[in-house]
């Protein structure tokens, strides 16, 4: 062990000397991941960039130093640069220009900083980027088009600033990015049409916002949407059909929103949903819950964390993976409500075939609907049922 180590400083000490550019500060290397040298200067104390950097560096890591300021022209000469590590640092202003000699550039890590603003045009030369990460400075705004040059864009971390609004067609330009990252921010609303364009994106990161409401149709677009976080929001409904269009979606999380009620049928659509997170919601366990929970059953979803029941009193603090369907009582308005299709069943105790009922939307444990619903389902005596047979739990 103690050889190889030694042979490693070896030739890192000869590269450099061969280079005969290495900050003495840094270590350098070829690199394995890029073509050129490797430049580490990571965790070092820096107060700025240094100097004396190979030109055929593609790989500079200055991460977690003391930088606050980047000089102009600092990178001018380093042409052959595809991935600059500037996060954890200090850095207060990106000057104008600072990145534009960087045209192979491929990722940019700008996170965890004190950058409060964007300058116009600040990304424009970086066409061949695919990361940019701005997590975690105090961004408040994001000026218009900012992002239009980074049409090969996959992956774009914006969590954590002061964000309170989206411009309209911020996004537009982005039609590659799979991964967005606007979690931990001031948003109060979705503007309409705002992800349209994202058609190819898998992972959406919303939680930690202002959010109150989703307007109709904001995910229509997300055909390839796997990944949906909401939580830590101020939702208090849902749209009717907000998820229909997410066929691909797996992880869907709305926990710790102000959501008392869920529409009928709103995961039906989510055929590979395999996570739901509903804790922390003000939940009132009532007859559309229990559908929500027959899914979940009938499905082998996972439960993230361990929603429960607000409401009623009765059933307070239930988990939802123990709730029994017949433990609600539904409204009255809700157990005498019909639906407006008319069914052919068969009477056991006449043998008529033609006679016409309508099925109710909730068939509590009082009613005796064995001849009705196992003859039209096939199925035997219920408990509970809501209008979709499908979603009837068997005793």
């Amino acid at each position: 062990m103690r050889l190889v180590v030694r042979v490693s400083v070896v030739l890192s000490v000869l590269y450099s000397q061969g280079t005969n550019a290495c900050p003495d500060e840094c270590y350098c290397e070829q690199s394995s991941y890029c073509n050129g040298t490797s430049v580490h200067c990571g965790s070092r104390g820096l107060s700025g960039v240094p100097t004396n950097i190979p030109t055929d560096t593609c790989y500079i890591g200055l991460w977690n130093n003391d930088i606050t300021t980047l000089e102009n022209g600092i990178f001018d000469g380093l042409t052959n640069l595809q991935i600059v590590n500037l996060g954890y640092n200090d850095i207060t202003t990106l000057p104008n220009g600072i990145f534009d000699a960087l045209t192979k550039l491929q990722e940019l890590n700008l996170g965890n900083n004190d950058i409060a603003t964007l300058p116009n045009g600040i990304f424009d030369a970086l066409t061949k980027i695919q990361e940019l990460y701005l997590l975690g400075n105090k961004i408040a705004t994001l000026p218009n088009g900012i992002f239009d040059a980074l049409t090969k864009l996959e992956t774009l971390d914006l969590g954590s600033n002061k964000i309170a609004t989206l411009p309209n067609e911020i996004f537009d330009a982005l039609t590659k990015l799979e991964t967005l990252d606007l979690g931990n921010n001031n948003i109060t609303t979705l503007p309409n049409g705002i992800f349209d364009a994202l058609a190819t994106l898998q992972k959406l990161y919303l939680y930690g916002n202002k959010i109150a409401m989703l307007p109709n149709g904001i995910f229509d677009a997300l055909t390839k949407l796997d990944t949906l976080y909401l939580w830590r929001n101020k939702i208090g409904t849902l749209p009717n059909g907000i998820f229909d269009a997410l066929t691909k979606l797996e992880t869907v999380d709305l926990s710790n929103n102000n959501i008392t009620t869920l529409p009928n049928g709103i995961f039906d659509a989510l055929t590979k949903l395999q996570k739901l997170g509903l804790y922390g919601n003000p939940l009132i366990c009532n007859c559309p819950l229990v559908d929500i929970v027959l899914l979940v059953k009938r499905r082998r979803l996972q439960w993230i964390s361990r929603p429960s029941c607000h409401s009623p009193v009765t059933l307070r603090k239930t988990l939802l993976k123990d709730l029994k369907p017949q433990e609600v009582v539904c409204d009255p308005d809700f157990t005498t409500g019909t639906t407006d299709v008319e069914t052919t069943v068969s009477d056991s105790t006449t043998g008529s075939t033609d006679v016409e009922t309508t099925v109710p939307d909730f068939i509590p444990v009082s009613t005796d609907a064995e001849t009705v619903l196992s003859t039209k389902t096939g199925f035997g005596k219920y408990s509970t049922c809501t209008r979709h047979f499908e979603h009837c739990i068997k005793f």
